[in-house]
């Protein structure tokens, strides 16, 4: 039984013509970016439940550190400030159109950031020189994606 092709709502890149000839993505260029993007979206709940779950046991963590040097707390502040927006990011994956690349180079950030943070503090090593300062250009870097994602078109 062969199946009439509907297109999604709203998404001009899947649409065919008319004609049933070729469709926009192959007019205009492959979708492998879009595509490889999107088959990652479910790593975003992923990080979610993960940084959820860290930011909670790092708090715990950093309540029975004594000292001034205490990383913990910020690591912890960072992973639990992030995890409801990359459950966020990933509902919002059909609408935004830059929502899941934005989601995985915020979950890349954090975990650079808080990672390095809760490694330097447990064993006085940093993951690698610069990799807190590295995970934060890149938080900054997926905030500025989404918003960028505020002003194209949407999907």
């Amino acid at each position: 039984m062969m199946q009439e092709h509907q297109p999604k709502s709203g998404n001009r890149f899947s649409e065919k013509s008319d004609a049933g000839e070729k469709s926009d993505s192959i007019m205009h260029g492959s979708d492998f970016p879009r595509d490889a993007i999107a088959r990652l979206r479910p790593l975003l709940l992923v990080l979610s439940g993960l940084f959820g779950a860290s930011g909670v046991g790092l708090a715990a963590a950093a309540a029975h550190v004594t000292g001034g040097g205490n990383l913990l707390g910020p690591a912890s502040s960072i992973a639990l400030a992030h995890a409801p927006a990359l459950l966020a990011l990933y509902l919002a994956g059909e609408k935004v159109r830059t929502a899941t690349l934005s989601g995985l180079v915020i979950g890349l950030g954090v975990l650079l950031f808080a990672g390095d943070l809760a490694v330097k503090q447990w064993t006085g090593q940093s993951l690698f020189p610069m990799a807190a300062p590295t995970g934060g250009i890149a938080m900054m870097v997926g905030w500025a994606l989404l918003a960028l994602g505020a002003v194209l078109p949407r999907k």
